[in-house]
């Protein structure tokens, strides 16, 4: 309710611009040149990402064998991340800037045919899929796609119209393919995430298809019940806001000058696994992201974050929709969080 306001209060403020075709000139040659320029400095952040993020297991004793043991689920991926992959505050979280590449690469694929986007596109999503299987990290990979996607429906190709009419036709059904995809998709890499390294020894005769979907509808039902879980039996001695603010909090040299357990008085990631030792499940423990801010904050609080973000998304949507700059590169990557929220 709090979203929904939110984005009716900006659209109502700001106007109801219509969509505008999209077209060739929907950047200047000025932005499109600042553009190539940001994308190319930006991808090569995200490699320095990846990079590191290799060095610090490799230098951890990661070897070939352990990565091939993964694949063939010979080796759970948990144990590899925990040994292996531990992040490394402000240095491996570049890799975080593969979204909004993606959403840059896809504009000049659309606008500036001149720019070897592919090439670019390739590597990003050939370093995501790896990170989604060692990782355990299926989001690595989706969170390319979608902007990927978005920018790609904003600027249909044209040059085919049987393809034009195609498109429009998986569009026009895809609320009932799109949760087929979705399924799929998680099945591939639960596969070899869970199914193949101890699922399947620990329960014989549970077919594969039934395992991926009740699954994936555990992973949304215990996101919803986890946050209830948190607010009912808040581990915190006082409200100082963490999940709204992880980010804030794990700041390399914040996370060591002011740690959250110095300021809360609780270790709040070691205290929500005890609670979900107690009164839930430890392998599904996402916190689900709807109900967060109620907890970190407060009803009151929590609703007026929401109007927040409901505002903030729907002018990003609005400047999207108008082909701005700023709004075609910023709302595919913030769609991603409209997607996720229910689960994390």
């Amino acid at each position: 309710v709090g979203f929904c306001a939110g984005a009716l209060v900006a659209t109502l403020w700001w106007g109801r611009e219509g969509h505008q075709a999209p077209r060739a000139g929907a950047l200047s040659p000025a932005q499109i040149l600042r553009l190539r320029l940001a994308v190319r400095v930006l991808f090569l952040v995200t490699l320095l990402g990846y990079a590191a993020q290799l060095i610090f297991a490799v230098t951890r004793g990661l070897e070939v064998t352990d990565v091939a043991a993964v694949f063939t689920g010979a080796n759970p991926v948990g144990d590899v991340k925990r040994e292996y992959l531990r992040p490394v505050a402000g240095v491996t979280t570049l890799t975080q800037f593969g979204p909004l590449v993606m959403a840059g690469l896809m504009l000049l694929r659309r606008l500036d045919p001149g720019f070897p986007s592919v090439r670019y596109i390739a590597t990003l999503l050939v370093l995501g899929t790896f990170r989604s299987v060692l990782y355990a990290e299926r989001l690595a990979l989706l969170e390319l796609l979608v902007p990927l996607a978005v920018i790609a429906l904003a600027f249909p190709r044209t040059d085919a119209l049987t393809r034009t009419r195609a498109r429009k036709a998986a569009l026009a059904i895809a609320p009932l393919w799109l949760p087929i995809a979705l399924l799929l998709v998680f099945g591939a890499f639960e596969y070899v995430r869970s199914w193949s390294s101890y699922y399947a020894d620990a329960n014989p005769g549970t077919s594969y298809p039934g395992f991926v979907v009740d699954r994936l509808g555990a992973y949304y039902a215990t996101a919803s019940n986890n946050s209830a879980l948190l607010i009912e039996h808040d581990p915190r001695p006082s409200r100082v806001p963490y999940a709204t603010g992880e980010w804030l909090w794990n700041l390399p040299l914040l996370e060591r000058a002011v740690p959250y357990e110095r300021v809360a008085g609780v270790d709040f990631p070691e205290a929500y696994e005890s609670l979900l030792l107690r009164l839930g499940t430890p392998e599904f423990n996402n916190p689900g992201g709807i109900l967060l801010p109620v907890f970190d904050l407060g009803p009151l609080p929590g609703l007026l974050f929401w109007i927040a973000l409901g505002v903030g998304l729907t002018i990003a949507y609005r400047r999207f929709i108008a082909l701005k700059a700023s709004g075609l590169v910023i709302f595919p990557v913030l769609f991603i969080g409209c997607l996720e929220v229910g689960r994390i």
